[in-house]
């Protein structure tokens, strides 16, 4: 885990980017997964969006972060977490893309 938090890192040389990547693999090493949804929402993220997520992306691809930090959802017993999964959320990131509101499929069938 510490090579690819290296890669993920990316800046830092030798001795310093090790430290940095050992660092973050100590501080999320309880971070399970990454969750991706799309919001029900309007194109760009609202305060329940960012309530709810921990990284939205807007229309533009611009990536908005939310309220919470990735590591509230380490723990999630303080009610101060992303709520994103019911059930699932100690351990995962939610990230969401921005614009499912009046969506309609191939057949017409949608709000």
């Amino acid at each position: 885990a510490v090579k690819e938090a290296e890669m993920f890192l990316g800046s830092g040389k030798g001795k310093e980017k090790k430290e940095m990547a050992i660092n973050f693999v100590l501080k999320y090493k309880k971070i399970k997964r990454i969750i991706i949804y799309w919001t029900a929402g309007g194109w760009f993220p609202n305060a329940t969006d960012k309530e709810h997520y921990h990284f939205l992306i807007d229309k533009n691809g611009k990536t908005i972060n939310g309220k919470h930090k990735v590591e509230d959802n380490i723990n999630c017993n303080d009610g101060k977490y992303a709520a994103h999964c019911g059930g699932g959320n100690t351990g995962s990131i939610g990230v969401s893309m921005c614009g499912m509101s009046g969506f309609k499929n191939s057949k017409n069938v949608g709000s």
